[in-house]
């Protein structure tokens, strides 16, 4: 079901953000190249694999279907885990994702993959109505955020409806706009940087109104709610990486930020995208793990209990919560269900998944298995 409310939350967003005026119209239109290519990339895999091996079973994951994707860029999810979006044909250059060049791409699409967790029935995915868009991880129960590159013209944010794969532009000027997140209130914020300037600010849009958080010489990426009053980034200084906590209700958030170093040299924007990107994270979400590239391994980081990271197990490579406390941690060959600071835990799975939380009572999670061009989805459930 459709949550109005979400919805009507973003268009608010869209009515008084800065940026609001009329959306200047693009030349950049959806190629009948890259519709075909979506659409035969769709129906090819679709389509069981007869060499496929899911090794699970139904007694403590069952499954939800298959959706596809281009073997890069993982799904976003619907906070209630009965959508999912996927970015289709080929994969953007890394230099777009990271902000550092902003060429329009023509064949990029993203398609929206309805999820019945109940009876696992395969349901008619629906195209978003616009072409040239790339996926982001903010989404809520009523659509997904999605940013469309224009070249000089800037880099625009529009939310896409699930139900009609229709866009509205919530932010459309020539600054480079992306990597936006939202809370389930409403709340927005999001990385931006002039055409003519390579380093981003953030913008944040919330019940005390729109306002920037800039230092004037850092590199702000990716940032990302832990609850409607807390925002958290990743900031680039002298090649240094590190994660920023802010509460943005207080006058000058930057006064009362608190940060904790991942890499302490020779990081780029991409590091930080590739750390950003590890673990796909669910709108209302309000725990967050983070790969630490010396430990070699997950880790979580609570800055009002502890400047130290909580590590998981070594070479754990992505980490969702439970509600009780405990976490999914995958590693390369199973997954496990362990405590932060803990060396090891309770095996769920002798076999590589990438872990998903919804905020269901019924699949409080989602297995992601790669199988060729396609994900296979299984769903668990851990009481609350």
């Amino acid at each position: 079901m459709v949550h109005t409310s979400s919805k009507l939350c973003l268009c608010t967003v869209a009515f008084l953000i800065g940026c609001s005026s009329a959306p200047k119209k693009s030349d950049l239109a959806q190629t009948p190249t890259a519709k075909e290519k979506a659409l035969q990339f769709l129906n090819e895999t679709i389509k069981p694999l007869p060499k496929a091996t899911i090794s699970s079973s139904n007694d403590v994951d069952w499954p939800v279907g298959a959706i596809p994707w281009n073997r890069y860029t993982l799904p976003t999810f619907a906070p209630n885990g009965l959508h999912a979006s996927v970015q289709l044909s080929s994969t953007p250059p890394r230099s777009v994702l990271a902000g550092r060049t902003n060429e329009p791409q023509e064949d990029a699409v993203v398609y929206i993959c309805p999820l019945d967790p109940v009876n696992g029935n395969t349901l008619r995915q629906t195209e978003i109505k616009e072409g040239g868009v790339l996926l982001t991880a903010a989404a809520n129960d009523a659509g997904v955020l999605v940013e469309k590159p224009l070249g000089e013209l800037g880099r625009w944010i529009g939310f896409a409806e699930y139900e009609t794969g229709q866009v509205e532009w919530l932010i459309a000027d020539d600054s480079i706009n992306m990597s936006p997140t939202i809370t389930l209130s409403g709340n927005m914020a999001w990385s931006r940087r002039t055409t003519d300037d390579d380093r981003f600010h953030l913008v944040v849009h919330s019940e005390r109104g729109q306002f920037v958080i800039d230092d004037g010489e850092s590199d702000w990426l990716y940032p990302h709610f832990v609850n409607d009053n807390t925002l958290r980034a990743f900031k680039l200084h002298d090649h240094a990486l590190h994660i920023v906590e802010f509460d943005v209700m207080t006058e000058n958030p930057l006064l009362t930020s608190l940060e904790m170093i991942l890499m302490p040299s020779l990081a780029t924007r991409q590091h930080a995208l590739q750390i950003a990107t590890t673990t796909p994270r669910t709108t209302g979400q309000s725990s967050h793990a983070y790969f630490l590239p010396l430990q070699g391994r997950m880790a979580t980081w609570n800055p009002q209990k502890s400047e130290s990271p909580l590590l998981f197990k070594a070479g754990s490579i992505a980490a969702v919560p439970a509600s009780d406390g405990t976490w999914i941690v995958t590693l390369n060959d199973r997954v496990l269900r362990q405590y932060e600071g803990q060396h090891d835990g309770v095996h769920l799975r002798n076999l590589s998944a990438i872990p998903v939380s919804t905020s269901s009572r019924q699949w409080t999670h989602y297995m992601l298995i790669p199988d060729g061009t396609r994900l296979q989805v299984r769903a668990m459930s851990f009481s609350r």
